[in-house]
């Protein structure tokens, strides 16, 4: 009777073994780089953090500024006036 492969089983059984280059798994599996990795995602995360608390609390993106006005109107630049 043939045995029936799973999900994974399948597709290595299909797929050439491929390796990662040297320096990949330098950077992204050494637990000693761990750190760097750390830092980098952190400022990542508190810029995006910081940038949208500014959207929430400016009243320009929350209320209906013009910040929210100008990028409705942004199509009826592009069109010419006809009179």
């Amino acid at each position: 009777m043939p045995r029936s492969l799973g999900g994974d089983q399948l597709w290595s059984a299909q797929l050439p073994n491929l390796q990662k280059p040297r320096f990949v798994n330098a950077i992204f599996g050494a637990t000693e780089l761990s750190w760097i990795w750390l830092i980098a995602r952190v400022y990542t995360g508190w810029n995006w953090l910081e940038a949208g608390w500014h959207k929430v609390t400016n009243d320009a993106w929350m209320n209906g500024g013009p910040t929210l006005e100008a990028s409705g109107n942004v199509p009826l630049l592009c069109q010419s006036k006809v009179d």
